[in-house]
């Protein structure tokens, strides 16, 4: 993995130096050329959209329940968690809500009502947390700021989850479209909450506790939650229409392409950084796994000193191949989904709705560590390849996720950049060798 991060970046570097295209710097991962669209909190519009992802945030990330927070917030959880005088035994919680699954002392219920955007405890209306296999947890609640009735569905934390995450080949929505097709672990998860909605009548309960008309249906959730959120909101779509949908840091590997962009007249979905999850699909893996082989491979340098070179200390010691020439066994500028020097055994497979993708940008005037956190919209197939780095991992935690909206909001990125060439000289620069045009633009795309 090491030599592969090299050689990401390396082949990063070389892209971005190349006269033939319009690409002028990656931010975590992601190409940023003239068509690339920044979202702008400038925009009234944009700013109360964006805002409301930030809200719902909130649900998925108190959605983890009490073990969340003490994961995610070690040193603060027992202060964000009132659990004192919840014990059912206590004569003044008879008339508690109903959470399946929940202990004695309804830590799940504490957590979840304390650390959401709740109004009130009487707005939680049902939650099951039995975990049970193909099961995932989730809880129904009303909103009252955005007059939502939201479901929200939690994200990988147990055993039995991480099993519903590992079914990763695909299976047809006969019931739903002929041709569409998803993650076999997560439809299965979707089919059965759907089930105990319908046939305890859930969300129909929700409703008639609304205090007034004008409430929608608004389905969220992180991880495998926001997995199981999409294809559970194509169900629940034909008795509520108006209904929309917050995935974030969805699998990359969930809806097929025809399923996938139906998905994006009601799913929006939201990607930090370099996270794993979003690339995570059964086709990336396979060109992950080769390009490892085959960086191996053609490697003269001794994989023990390829090993200890990654040490902090013992790295700065030791010298190791450059592998900026080291060959690969397909073409370094390849898309797993469009490739035609590899090909996979297995249909490729998107994530869900429009992507919002956070980015990360160092500026100069910035000192190393602290980036400043941009909005752009990306296209879904732009998510195709793994990007090896140290933030993988922790760009798909939910508490990261809620911080790195955050940033967006309270800092401003800074402006794109501007290339000073006429439109003459900008046609002149992308010239191929044998005089063709490979990129034309307007005067719009001076600005890049």
């Amino acid at each position: 993995m090491f030599l592969l991060r090299k050689q990401q970046k390396s082949a990063h570097a070389d892209t971005v130096q190349q006269p033939t295209n319009d690409i002028y710097q990656y931010l975590s991962g992601m190409a940023i050329s003239p068509r690339t669209k920044f979202l702008t909190l400038k925009d009234e519009n944009m700013q109360s959209e964006f805002t409301c992802m930030l809200h719902f945030a909130e649900y998925a990330l108190a959605a983890y329940g009490y073990q969340g927070q003490y994961f995610f917030y070690p040193a603060k959880a027992c202060c964000r968690i009132n659990i004192c005088g919840r014990c059912r035994g206590c004569p003044s919680r008879q008339d508690e809500r109903i959470l399946v699954g929940d202990n004695c002392c309804q830590c799940q219920y504490a957590a979840i009502t304390t650390c959401s955007p709740l109004s009130s405890e009487d707005d939680f209306i049902y939650g099951n947390y039995e975990n049970k296999p193909n099961f995932p947890s989730y809880f129904v609640c009303l909103d009252h700021t955005y007059k939502k009735v939201v479901l929200c569905i939690r994200g990988t934390l147990s055993i039995r989850d991480a099993l519903i995450d590992l079914q990763g080949d695909s299976t047809k929505l006969d019931d739903i479209h002929p041709s569409w097709k998803g993650h076999r672990g997560m439809v299965a998860a979707a089919d059965n909450i759907f089930a105990e909605l319908t046939e305890h009548q859930i969300l129909e309960s929700a409703f008639d506790r609304c205090p007034t008309s004008g409430y929608s249906l608004l389905v969220t959730g992180h991880s495998l939650g926001a997995g199981v959120a999409p294809i559970i909101s194509f169900r629940l779509r034909e008795k509520y229409p108006h209904l929309y949908c917050y995935a974030f840091s969805p699998p990359g590997g969930l809806l097929s392409l025809d399923a996938m962009n139906e998905s994006r007249e009601f799913t929006t979905s939201i990607v930090v950084g370099k996270d794993i999850i979003p690339r995570l699909g059964l086709p990336q893996l396979e060109y992950f796994r080769s390009d490892i082989l085959s960086l191996l491979e053609n490697s003269s340098t001794p994989k023990w000193r390829i090993f200890t070179s990654t040490l902090p200390l013992l790295g700065r010691c030791l010298e190791y191949q450059n592998t900026a020439d080291l060959p690969i066994s397909r073409s370094q500028n390849y898309s797993p989904f469009f490739t035609r020097t590899l090909s996979s055994t297995h249909e490729p497979m998107f994530m869900p709705g429009r992507v919002l993708h956070i980015v990360k940008n160092y500026p100069r005037e910035k000192p190393k560590g602290s980036p400043l956190y941009q909005a752009v919209w990306a296209d879904n197939s732009s998510f195709d390849t793994i990007i090896v780095s140290p933030s993988m991992l922790e760009d798909h935690l939910p508490n990261n996720v809620l911080e790195a909206m955050q940033k967006v909001v309270e800092n401003h990125g800074p402006k794109k950049p501007e290339k000073m060439l006429s439109e003459e000289e900008r046609r002149a620069t992308l010239r191929c060798g044998d005089g063709e045009v490979i990129s034309t633009g307007t005067e719009a795309d001076r600005l890049i």
